[in-house]
């Protein structure tokens, strides 16, 4: 019985060759043609995706997959994860004033312009309606961002008196949240704070980075375990965040700066790193922990989310190999 696939990494001496070149040094037994024919019925993947050009040029470090006996399924599009996603939240507190809520990997907060629907935005606005008095881009509610791919706590208000109050809490610095990441790399010490100005990077919209010249950014760090054998003895850590001040992407910037980037991370990988960790699909940031004054009440509150179940099962893993 023929292998029904082959997998294989472009190897640094070969970057810039085209696909069908690659193919033919990599899969023993099979002509030019037969490896040309492959591509044009969608059995080779770069990356997981689909490429039906023989003669794509591919870099050092990209991962290609060949299927012999059967076309791999479609990877599902976004607007299916997406939704598939907004199934899984799960709805920690909701009362009169405040909506607490377990935002799983994979859900889009606000709406962009690629994707408009099954946003935390829309879930809330069709659950509990629009708040009338607020702007239209704040009807939802949200008074804080989480990350596509982070997953965790996230707070909203369900009316125009406790979002502005909300939104003034963060502003003021006094809701507390507390970040779990799990780090490339094993820190020496115990404790460390990451005091980094972040900026826009100014070829790349999507991209921030340390700028002396851009806003203040400050997260305390505390090391809760070492697994020093993970990562082929590159080592990992899982660090607890606490971000003093609210800049995008900030703990993840900050962590990378600092020679300890996010496990997954597409953005912010290890310097050299072609690709994204393949130790989890998302990167391992969860917003664990946020404590919040009741926006009516003003009574202490505090929240908390599990784990997803991968990235739980990549810690009790990494915890066995220990």
């Amino acid at each position: 019985m023929s292998q029904p696939a082959l997998e294989f990494e472009v190897p640094r001496e070969r970057a810039g060759q085209p696909l069908d070149e690659l193919l033919l040094a990599h899969v023993p037994g099979r002509s030019k043609a037969q490896l040309q024919k492959l591509v044009r019925l969608g059995r080779v993947l770069v990356d997981g995706q689909v490429q039906a050009r023989s003669h794509l040029t591919l870099r050092a470090g990209q991962r290609v997959r060949v299927f012999f006996e059967a076309p791999p399924k479609p990877a599902p599009s976004a607007s299916a994860v997406a939704a598939a996603a907004a199934a899984e939240v799960e709805w920690l507190h909701v009362d009169e004033a405040l909506v607490v809520l377990n935002k799983p990997v994979g859900l889009l907060v606000q709406p962009n312009e690629k994707q408009q629907r099954d946003t935390v935005a829309d879930l809330l606005v069709r659950r509990f309606g629009p708040i009338e008095a607020a702007p239209r881009g704040e009807k939802a509610g949200l008074v804080h961002r989480l990350d596509r791919e982070t997953s965790g706590v996230l707070l909203a208000a369900r009316t125009r008196e406790a979002q502005l109050f909300l939104v003034d809490e963060f502003r003021q610095r006094r809701v507390e949240k507390r970040y779990l990441a799990l780090v490339h790399g094993v820190p020496k010490v115990d404790r460390f704070d990451v005091d980094l100005a972040l900026g826009q990077h100014p070829k790349y919209e999507d991209v921030q980075r340390p700028d002396p010249r851009g806003a203040p950014a400050l997260t305390r760090c505390e090391v809760l375990e070492r697994f020093p054998r993970a990562g082929g003895g590159e080592g990992r850590a899982l660090i607890l965040c606490r971000p003093e001040s609210g800049r995008r992407h900030q703990i993840r910037v900050h962590l990378a700066a600092v020679g300890h980037p996010i496990v997954g991370d597409k953005l912010y990988r290890p310097e050299g790193r072609s690709s994204a960790s393949k130790e989890l699909a998302s990167h391992a940031l969860h917003a664990a922990e946020i404590r919040v004054r009741h926006p009516l009440t003003q009574r202490p509150l505090e929240f908390r989310a599990p784990l997803p179940e991968p990235y739980a099962r990549l810690l009790d893993s990494l915890r066995q190999e220990r």
